[in-house]
């Protein structure tokens, strides 16, 4: 940008439309979209196992993609899970009192995928 020109917030000025091109170029390159919906997709088959492994701690699984809610059977069920994945390293958030909320990084593996479910199976225990 040059003395004179405008920038705003929330417009498409020169340096944000390239940072944005930069950005889609690099998802695209590296079929990162192909790796949410592969990963994704595996990782809530694996939560839906473990809901019927547990029914009676998890109520739901729901999302799509890398964004998805597990639902616990109460407040405390999803406090404790919080807890049991933040000492074993593992960053969950919890929504509206008993959904655990996951929201990996567009670039989870596989493996991290593998490793996330280890954990999560013995915070149910």
């Amino acid at each position: 940008m040059t003395p004179g020109t405008h920038g705003t917030t929330f417009g498409g000025n020169p340096l944000v439309c390239a940072s944005g091109c930069a950005v889609i170029d690099i998802i695209n390159r590296n079929h990162i979209l192909d790796n949410v919906s592969t990963v994704g997709a595996a990782w809530k088959k694996d939560l839906e196992a473990l809901k019927a492994k547990h029914p009676g701690k998890i109520k739901d699984v729901r999302g799509m993609g890398f964004i998805i809610g597990v639902e616990m059977d109460s407040e405390e069920t999803a406090a404790g899970v919080r807890k049991y994945m933040a000492d074993h390293q593992v960053l969950v958030n919890v929504a509206h009192g008993k959904t655990v909320r996951l929201i990996p990084p567009l670039i989870f593996t596989m493996e991290q995928k593998d490793e996330f479910m280890r954990a999560f199976t013995a915070a149910l225990e």
